[in-house]
């Protein structure tokens, strides 16, 4: 970790790069090696990363995050804390950064809300530790504006962007969103979706787009029965 932290702080991109990458495999799903990491500050080079130029870093320090906070509720408390969900929001309404890292934030936000919201609940060691999560990711999407900015995404013909974006906002559509979701302009784009993306109407298309299609319109199917509750 002391060898890999001055790393990730280097002038060139590409070197910081490979440092986030040893980093986030050094820590996907090894409890030990995130506390390390917490104890080490690593958020801190994280989130300077994430509000850095350089865009390559930028990306690749999104999956550092993932790997860090995922199933870390002290970590994800703490990234909530500083505002990590308005900068996840900035990346979403971007236009200088990649389509990929806006794909990563859609994908994270949708762990983290799975987690909180419908990961087992001895995950955490007490209520207490719940209950503040959900507070800070709640107030961290309000303040943020995620709730409008994650429905934009909804705009896009791409299959994978639309599958993401979709299971994004299914995760926060009854516990964070449910105000939002049920304004009457959002239930029609999504019935809109709905009827276009039916799979009876799939004509000319591979067995894979087909598939796609119809995880598509079950996923949607499901938010819409949400939305008009």
């Amino acid at each position: 970790m002391e060898f890999l932290l001055p790393l990730i702080n280097h002038v060139n991109p590409e070197i910081s790069s490979a440092a986030f990458s040893v980093l986030t495999a050094a820590m996907q799903g090894n409890p030990t090696v995130q506390k390390y990491a917490e104890d080490a500050q690593v958020l801190d080079y994280i989130l300077k990363a994430l509000r850095g130029v350089h865009r390559r870093s930028s990306t690749t320090s999104l999956y550092t995050l993932s790997s860090y906070i995922r199933n870390n509720p002290v970590s994800q408390l703490n990234f909530f804390r500083h505002n990590g969900l308005n900068i996840l929001a900035g990346i979403l309404k971007s236009q200088a950064d990649s389509l990929k890292s806006k794909l990563k934030v859609l994908e994270l936000l949708y762990d983290l809300a799975s987690e909180i919201y419908m990961g087992p609940r001895t995950a955490y060691k007490s209520k207490d530790q719940l209950s503040q999560l959900e507070r800070a990711f709640s107030s961290g999407f309000s303040n943020s504006n995620l709730c409008e900015i994650i429905l934009k995404y909804l705009a896009y013909d791409d299959i994978v962007i639309l599958e993401k974006s979709i299971l994004a906002i299914s995760s926060v559509a009854e516990n964070v969103c449910s105000k939002e979701f049920k304004k009457l302009h959002v239930i029609k784009v999504i019935g809109q979706l709905l009827h276009k993306y039916d799979p009876k109407k799939a004509f000319w298309l591979t067995r894979h787009e087909t598939e796609l299609r119809w995880i598509i319109w079950t996923e949607l199917e499901a938010l819409y029965d949400t939305v008009r509750m």
